[in-house]
């Protein structure tokens, strides 16, 4: 008599399933839409990685040019320059950035967890330095 055949996934639980009607495990805040698993607050002292965060925050396309523009020292944090990739950020921390349209000066409000939509990566941070530069304004406030 021939055994039974087992399947790959034999002797490997599935993953719990969600439901809308289900509640959330202790400590969780949502449901990853993508992965079906439940997403965790971070904690409060969690610190990321500077290119890693630029990335998150989409202020660098790729996370080899967020790594490429620590390494080169043109970021700073909280007024300090920046000269490697592996620098921790946490919440609080001040980064001024040049970007394309010239510097940006942020404070970080929470650490993402994941590279998400540009709103959800916005809410993250707050522009310190906002405010758009009025030309006639400033003509006139220079002396011009």
């Amino acid at each position: 008599m021939a055994r039974p055949r087992r399947c790959a996934g034999a002797g490997v639980r599935p993953a719990a399933t969600w439901s809308p009607k289900s509640p959330l495990p202790p400590g969780a805040t949502a449901l990853s839409p993508r992965s079906r698993t439940w997403c965790a607050d971070a904690p409060p002292d969690r610190r990321v990685r500077i290119d890693k965060l630029l990335w998150f925050l989409r202020l660098a396309k790729t996370r080899p040019l967020a790594q490429a523009l620590a390494e080169e020292g043109h970021i700073r944090l909280n007024g300090r320059r920046v000269d490697r990739a592996h620098q921790k950020i946490a919440v609080g921390d001040v980064l001024t950035v040049p970007i394309a349209a010239g510097v940006r000066v942020i404070e970080v409000l929470s650490i993402p967890v994941r590279r998400g939509p540009a709103g959800e990566a916005q809410g993250c941070y707050r522009v310190l330095d906002g405010r758009p530069v009025d030309p006639i304004a400033a003509a006139h406030s220079n002396g011009a």
